[in-house]
């Protein structure tokens, strides 16, 4: 009970002080403002500086230069908005409001022009357009529509005179009431109410704070703030005095728009907390405070427009209090006729507009401190008329009033949500630019040429081809390191057909692009392969998302794609380029558009698309019945493949289809849809950041096939994150069509390289396990199914036995890729654990550069780090207790030295 005075002792100091503070930081006349206006809060400044720094700077908070000039800018003008607050306080609130909004216009004008349509984030540029831009015009449009519906808010004269005449008979002022010792179990009970009624201010300030602190610190961080402010809002349950002070706090974070951004911040904590990979990787990434900027610029947003929207609605409320016209410097006289019921003179009494949407009775004292007391409209109207009797005339009229507050903000938010939804809707409608653009030339690359080189053909040296899962950044370093080990067994000259999606897809285009220089075995050339395939790819595409074209013409896959290109520095970029080796990268389906419209305008494929989503003929006339046929988006090949590659193949692989008909608009085609886009200039970055295009992060991709046929893709794993089924598909073909090109076949081995997410457990999920398993198991059957007619082929051919097709399964350990260990994401975590058993009873923290080592060591060499350190302890249990990769790894490389066929 000692320690629960002294705690109570401390917040009524607390208290005190947060009142005070408030009374300093929110005063309008007499407030910080005072040489420039009478009825601002420094607030009035702040935004708008805030909104200049955004302006210029944009959504990534990254170092640079771009970064220093939103600084420079934010300083200067600071002082552009106060010299207009003076000059426009000579008017109405409505001057001031159009003042302010007048410099934002014009300092997004200029930025916009300045910029330039070509400017990227990731340029040196110092401007480029981003979201920011639009989003401030919209803001202060609402804001001004929001100010000129105030103008008309209180039209009652009887509710004018009701307030008018009820203010000088009501003492505003309130005495501090007497102090009660809380006990613990009031304290308890107390701050189990706070949990149970407002979770939301209890989780706010643990969630935000840990969203910028170390990972090792993020759990006691969120308990420790979780504690406190659990006791504080626990006291503030118990003492209605300290509930108004530590309110202060929680009134900018929970009212109005900003609660949804309060929200957003509460889930990205929870997020974090609970270590979920999507979100806490990206915060514990060295640029993670790109998504800080976000959440600093949504509440800035909703802080500028909510202050402007409940300023103005204040400066109409005193209106009504003092007389018309009375508040034109946002205060009016407050001469009390009664006997005070507080130590408060009734004489020199005030209310003026207050910060955070508030009003304030306020007397100044001679010599000591003020006396105030802050109020909401609606909780100072409730206190004028607390004493009348239930059917005295003016409770209508007091009623009227409130009910035209809230009536206000009901309305500005309704402003606020059709400007912006309708500029959403508007910018949807725009024509969507390809990630991909149709190929000008197709490459005339066979498969049979890279697959039956005639090398291969006379020497007897075995053939591989590979296929490489998804799984982001955790796939990329693994199907590098199986690359590399092939290289050290001098086998990887023996690759000859490469089939890929997502993570694993990514590093067979890298390795496409560098294959000369990695086939010589350059030490720097590898360790610069594994440098590329863990940079932070996702945290590019973050910096660079609030880019206009983003949000109007293009998607997030092509900032992938352009970080790509910049982290890779390839010698060979484009599809042409590659000729030594076969190249398959696969996407998804989710859906494609077909132009069969007579296009004399040469209209391109988004605009078309977009007419036709409006109803709209090719030419943009507006089409009248059903007659013919009409452009249209389809999702009769959802679920089928996009093969990006530099061989020369035909749709389907010519795989047959079940039904001998043409498909048609209402019969689809029966096989597996697998489109083949074999462009020469389709550069490599692009092909492999629509492969590894994933949900739901990234959204459907546009990719252009010809200028007939526009494909919406999606990450490659989609359909199946093995990638094994076009490759089997493309071998097939080969043998089909040109496999007598060699006199005698080459033992061929088919690889897949497996890193896929690994979870054996089960749990009732409802079935979403089955629906989500079904494609891989379905593919895998399909799999089966084409190597015993690749096995079949070989057989004819091949009658001595001489030569054999063999197929090896070399999946990542799995201790490595169980779920919730090693992420997918686009970003080497910066500790990775690693459980040893499926319920993660024991497990090891290992960082993720020390994962990338073992990867790279394991089945070579010892590690190159001291004894008895976790990697070794790692790679170890690695190599005793996993039953399939060292076997399987071992097996391939004895059939490959060997040729032995019984291997």
């Amino acid at each position: 009970m000692r320690l629960i005075g002294v705690l109570a002792d401390g917040l009524y100091w607390l208290d005190d002080r947060l009142r005070f503070f408030d009374a300093g930081a929110n005063r309008t006349r007499g407030g910080m403002l005072r040489p420039w206006t009478g009825r601002h809060t420094i607030v009035a400044i702040g935004l708008p500086v805030a909104l200049v720094f955004l302006l210029v700077n944009g959504p990534s908070l990254r170092l640079s230069g771009r970064l220093l000039a939103a600084v420079v800018a934010a300083i200067l003008s600071a002082w552009v908005f106060l010299k207009t607050l003076k000059f426009t306080s000579r008017g109405s609130i409505l001057h001031d409001l159009i003042g302010h909004a007048g410099i934002l216009l014009a300092v997004v004008v200029a930025l916009w022009w300045v910029a330039g349509a070509n400017a990227i984030e990731a340029s040196d540029a110092v401007f480029y357009r981003h979201v920011f831009m639009p989003i401030v015009l919209l803001l202060v449009l609402t804001a001004v529509v929001s100010a000129l519906l105030a103008s008309r808010l209180f039209t009652s004269e009887r509710a004018r005179k009701t307030l008018t005449r009820r203010l000088p008979r009501v003492d505003l002022f309130v005495s501090r009431p007497t102090r009660q010792q809380p006990t613990l179990g009031m304290l308890l009970l107390a701050a189990f109410g706070a949990l149970t009624s407002t979770p939301g201010r209890v989780l706010l300030f643990p969630s935000l704070v840990i969203l910028f602190v170390d990972r090792e610190w993020v759990t006691w961080v969120f308990v420790a703030l979780l504690v406190v402010n659990l006791g504080l809002l626990a006291f503030a349950n118990l003492d209605r005095r300290f509930s108004g002070s530590w309110q202060l706090l929680h009134i900018t974070f929970f009212g109005g728009w900003v609660t949804l951004v309060s929200a957003l911040v509460i889930l990205l904590g929870i997020a974090r907390i609970l270590d979920v990979q999507y979100v806490s990787t990206i915060f514990d990434g060295a640029r993670g405070h790109t998504i800080a900027g976000y959440v600093f610029a949504a509440y800035v947003f909703v802080w500028w427009h909510d202050y402007w929207t409940s300023t103005t609605a204040v400066i109409r409320f005193l209106d009504v209090l003092g007389g018309k016209g009375s508040s034109a410097h946002g205060q009016i006289a407050y001469p009390l006729e009664v006997a005070p019921t507080t130590r408060v003179p009734a004489d020199n009494r005030v209310i003026q507009s207050h910060g955070a949407g508030r009003v304030v009775v306020w007397r100044d004292d001679d010599g000591g401190k003020p006396f105030f007391h802050a109020y909401k409209p609606e909780d100072l109207v409730d206190a004028l008329i607390d004493d009348l009797p239930e059917n005295d005339p003016g409770r209508p009229d007091a009623d009227w009033v409130k009910w035209r507050l809230n009536s206000h903000f009901l309305i500005t938010s309704a402003v606020l949500t059709v400007i912006f939804v309708s500029a959403g809707w508007a910018l949807s409608r725009l024509p969507q630019q390809p990630s991909i653009p149709s190929a000008a030339a197709r490459s005339t690359l066979s498969v049979s040429s890279v697959l039956f080189a005639e090398d291969a053909c006379t020497s007897g040296t075995p053939v591989i081809a590979l296929a490489a899962s998804g799984g982001g950044t955790r796939a990329a370093l693994y199907t590098a390191s199986i690359l590399e080990r092939l290289q050290r067994q001098g086998l990887l000259g023996s690759v000859r057909l490469i089939s890929g999606v997502s993570g694993g897809g990514a590093a067979l285009a890298y390795f496409a692009a560098h294959r000369a220089a990695l086939l010589k075995g350059d030490q720097s050339a590898w360790d610069t392969f594994f440098t590329a395939m863990q940079q932070p790819y996702i945290a590019d595409v973050l910096d660079g998302s609030g880019e206009f074209r983003i949000a109007a013409t293009s998607r997030l896959g092509v900032l992938l794609a352009e970080s790509f290109e910049r982290y890779w520095s390839s010698p060979r970029k484009t599809m042409g380029e590659v000729q030594d080796i076969g190249l398959m990268l696969n996407s998804s389906i989710a859906g494609r558009f077909v132009v069969v419209e007579p296009n004399p305008e040469k209209s391109s494929l988004g605009l078309l698309e977009r007419r036709a989503q409006s109803g709209r003929t090719a030419s943009g006339t507006q089409r009248r019945g059903n007659s013919g046929p009409f452009n249209a988006r389809l999702s009769d090949v959802t679920g089928g493949r996009v093969v990006y590659t530099n061989l020369d193949l035909p749709d389907h692989v010519g795989a047959a289809t079940l039904i001998e008909h043409q498909p048609t608009r209402d019969r689809n085609d029966t096989r597996l849809p697998v489109f083949i886009l074999n462009g020469r200039d389709i550069t490599l970055a692009a092909a492999a950041a629509a492969n590894a295009n994933f949900p739901p992060v990234f959204s459907n991709a546009p990719v252009d096939r010809d200028e007939n046929t526009r494909f919406w893709v999606t990450d490659g794993g989609a359909v199946d994150n093995r990638g094994t089924e076009s490759l089997l598909m493309a071998i097939r073909y080969a043998l089909i069509t040109d496999g007598e090109r060699c006199a005698t076949l080459p033992p061929l081995h088919v690889v897949e390289v497996e890193a896929s997410a690994f979870s054996d457990g089960y749990r009732q999920d409802r079935g979403i396990g089955s629906m989500m398993s079904a494609g891989t198991a379905f593919a895998s059957q399909l799999d089966a199914e084409l190597m015993s007619d690749i096995r079949e082929i070989y057989q004819r051919r091949v009658k001595d036995g001489t030569a054999a097709v063999r197929f090896h399964y070399l999946p990542m350990p799995a201790l490595l890729r169980r779920s919730g260990s090693f992420g997918t994401h686009w970003m080497l975590q910066p500790t990775i654990t690693v459980c040893k058993d499926p319920d993660c009873r024991e497990s090891m923290a290992l960082t993720g550069t020390e994962v990338v080592t073992l990867l790279r060591a394991l089945n070579h060499h010892r590690l190159p780090s001291d004894e008895d350190t976790q990697a070794d302890e790692a790679q170890e249990f690695i190599e005793k207790e996993d039953l399939e990769l060292v076997p399987n790894w071992n097996r391939l490389t004895a059939c490959l030295r060997s040729l032995n066929e019984g291997c």
